[in-house]
C-alpha cells in the first residue's frame, strides 16, 4: 500500500531543501553582507579596534535575532541575552577608551600642556612642575590600566564561559 503522507513529507522536504531553502539562504546572506558593509568598510587590518567592532556587530546581530526568534533550545534566554548585552557594552567601553576622562580633564586644567603658560617659570620651577605633573599623570595612567584590564578580563571571561551557549 502506498503511504501518501510519507510521500508528501519527502516531496515537501525535497522542495524546501533543493529550491526554497537555497533561495532563502541566499537572500539572508545578501542581507548579512549589506549589514556588515559599513563595519567592513570602516575597518583596517592593523587596527585591533576593528576586530572588536566586528565581534560587537556579530554579538549584536545574534542578540537581536535571539530576542525575536528564540527556538527554545536553551532555557536560559534572559541570561544569555543579558550576557550578550554585557559583552557589547564591554566592547564599546574598550573601543571608546574613555576610562579616566574626568581625571585627565582636571589634570590638564591644573597643568596645561605648554610650560610657558606657568607664571614665573624658571628651570628649577619647571623641573618641580614636571615631576609633580608626572606623578599626577602616572596615577591616572595606573587607574586607566586597572580599569582597562578589568574590562578586558571580564569580556574574555564572559566569552570563554558563555559564547558556546549563544545560539538559539
Amino acid at each position: 500500500m502506498i503511504n501518501w503522507e510519507e510521500i508528501q513529507e519527502k516531496i515537501a522536504a525535497k522542495w524546501y531543501n533543493d529550491i526554497v531553502g537555497p533561495i532563502l539562504h541566499t537572500r539572508d546572506r545578501i542581507f548579512r553582507i549589506i549589514d556588515y558593509l559599513p563595519v567592513l568598510w570602516n575597518g583596517f587590518d592593523f587596527d585591533y579596534g576593528f576586530i572588536l567592532r566586528v565581534l560587537k556587530h556579530q554579538i549584536g546581530r545574534s542578540r537581536r535575532e535571539f530576542s525575536v526568534t528564540w527556538h527554545g533550545l536553551s532555557n536560559n534566554q534572559k541570561r544569555i541575552l543579558r550576557d550578550m548585552t554585557r559583552a557589547e557594552l564591554l566592547i564599546q567601553r574598550l573601543l571608546d577608551d574613555d576610562y579616566c576622562h574626568k581625571e585627565w580633564a582636571k589634570h590638564f586644567k591644573k597643568w596645561p600642556h605648554k610650560w610657558e603658560s606657568i607664571p614665573g617659570s624658571t628651570n628649577s620651577r619647571l623641573k618641580e612642575y614636571g615631576a609633580v605633573k608626572h606623578r599626577s599623570s602616572h596615577k591616572i595612567c595606573q587607574k586607566w590600566q586597572k580599569l582597562v584590564k578589568k574590562d578586558w578580563d571580564e569580556l574574555w571571561q564572559l566569552l570563554k564561559d558563555h559564547i558556546r551557549e549563544w545560539w538559539d
